[in-house]
């Protein structure tokens, strides 16, 4: 039974990445939350940091995966517009775009039957 450790990362987006009404609203539920105003920007980080745990505020930026029987992997991860390609120690490495990430991910755990994660069920899968 072939089996693959797999490891995601992602990574929240800014505010600035919103459009201008998504940016109200979370400026607004800042407003909200906050007793004061000199608390508003810290209830506006609070919102930001928790940009991550949501696939509606967030993206894939890094898929890890590792042939534990073969001991070959791959690294899918994002890095800006310039594409790059190496290898290192049996582990292949890929700069892509999200898309991509995914489709290659989705491409390769096809072929495997059992897989190992960190907190995979809990969120690194459901993501």
């Amino acid at each position: 039974m072939p089996k693959l450790v797999i490891d995601i990362e992602s990574a929240g987006k800014n505010l600035e990445d919103f459009d201008q009404i998504s940016q109200d609203y979370f400026r607004q539920w800042a407003k909200t939350a906050s007793a004061k105003a000199d608390d508003l920007d810290f209830e506006l980080q609070k919102i930001e940091e928790g940009f991550s745990l949501s696939p509606l505020t967030a993206e894939v930026v890094c898929i890890g995966m590792l042939n534990p029987e073969t001991d070959k992997g791959m690294v899918y991860y994002q890095s800006g517009k310039e594409r790059k390609e190496f290898e290192e120690s049996n582990i292949k490495f890929s700069s892509m775009p999200e898309a991509e990430i995914l489709k290659n991910f989705w491409e390769q755990v096809k072929f495997y039957d059992e897989f190992i994660t960190f907190n995979g069920r809990g969120f690194d899968i459901p993501f």
